[in-house]
């Protein structure tokens, strides 16, 4: 038979055993899963463009904006008449981009940002904007070519007459 005092011992070393295992799981548990400190944000893009009707090579300007000062690669893509998406890859610096853009095919150009986020801003893509490229060359505007011409003609109209003022004096 044996002593109750004997019996005693395995238990609490049992016990002792698995109050330690069960701490060391709990620990263990509550490292797998850390919240991060800041959680990521929604950000906002907005594109304009200087142009919605141009020309094959004419140049126009691409501006995106973000509502946060992201920074970053941006991803600027495009379609042509439905076809692509095609892509160029760009660097948002505190929130700004500006690109210079010429079109070297006709039809209509869907244009949009997408930046795919990091570890403080969530994903997002801009609004669309879509630019109607025509063939040929933009019209000439004749306005400054009639306002040159015409001071031209003021200007000779007027030397003429101070010349023959001055002639008529020499008489």
């Amino acid at each position: 038979m044996t002593s109750s005092r004997g019996r005693s011992k395995p238990k609490l070393v049992n016990l002792a055993a698995c109050s330690l295992v069960t701490l060391v799981f709990l620990l263990s548990l509550s490292t797998l899963y850390v919240p991060s400190a800041a959680a990521s944000q929604d950000v906002t893009l907005t594109l304009t463009s200087s142009k919605t009707d141009t020309y094959m090579d004419v140049d126009f300007v691409l501006h995106v904006t973000a509502s946060e000062p992201i920074n970053g690669p941006l991803r600027l893509l495009w379609t042509i008449n439905g076809a692509g998406p095609y892509q160029f890859s760009a660097q948002m610096v505190d929130g700004d981009y500006e690109r210079t853009f010429a079109c070297e095919s006709t039809g209509n150009w869907t244009i949009w940002f997408v930046w795919d986020g990091d570890g403080s801003y969530n994903a997002t893509q801009s609004n669309q904007v879509t630019v109607h490229i025509n063939s040929g060359s933009p019209p000439i505007d004749y306005t400054l070519y009639a306002i040159v011409t015409a001071v031209v003609i003021i200007a000779a109209v007027g030397l003429a007459f101070a010349y023959s003022r001055s002639r008529k004096k020499k008489q």
